[in-house]
């Protein structure tokens, strides 16, 4: 990812006014500690229901559910961005990260119709 995908990525989780907590993986963007690049004001203006914070090392059941979900998908040949949108239907591959580009799949996967009852008939 580099500084302007991750401007537009933030501002467009900003601009859906969802609420969200987005997990930045340091190094995400090459040349990066961990959050430095996103944008003068950001952080001040998702202030409330919506947090960005630093990914940690992962453990416990996480690990575990994130590691059969991995082989799960490379049982059915799929990456997991694949089996996130296709097989569960919970997520969306786009083409480019631009601000309204973001903002349109948030609104997809979250408000719309579509997107609530996918994510229901998942986590039954």
């Amino acid at each position: 990812m580099d500084e302007n995908e991750l401007a537009e990525t933030a501002w467009g989780l900003a601009d859906s006014k969802q609420p969200f907590l987005c997990v930045v993986r340091p190094g995400s963007v090459n040349g990066s500690e961990w959050i430095e690049f996103l944008p003068d004001g950001y952080m001040d203006e998702i202030k409330g229901k919506r947090s960005c914070v630093e990914m940690g090392p992962t453990k416990t059941s996480i690990g575990k559910f994130c590691g059969w979900r991995v082989l799960e998908s490379l049982w059915l040949e799929l990456d997991l961005g694949e089996y996130l949108s296709f097989v569960w239907q919970v997520a969306l591959e786009l083409e480019c990260l631009e601000r309204k580009v973001i903002v349109n799949a948030i609104r997809r996967l979250l408000v719309d119709s579509e997107g609530q009852e996918n994510f229901a008939n998942t986590i039954r």
